[in-house]
């Protein structure tokens, strides 16, 4: 038998101000995806940090 996973991509701009600021908006989004049924949840890279890779030209 095979279960069914719902997994959400968050799309997440990271706020300035590093895990402090960026924790709880996972925390809220994780919710919220769960409340939609999600079972997992995806987060780009380095959103907790809020660090931004500069863009190579």
């Amino acid at each position: 038998m095979t279960t069914a996973l719902t997994l959400s991509a968050i799309q997440y701009q990271a706020l300035d101000g590093g895990p402090a600021a960026n924790v709880p908006e996972h925390i809220r989004l994780i919710e919220d995806a769960a409340d939609h049924g999600a079972r997992l949840v995806v987060f780009p890279e380095l959103s907790l940090a809020g660090a931004e890779i500069p863009t190579l030209v």
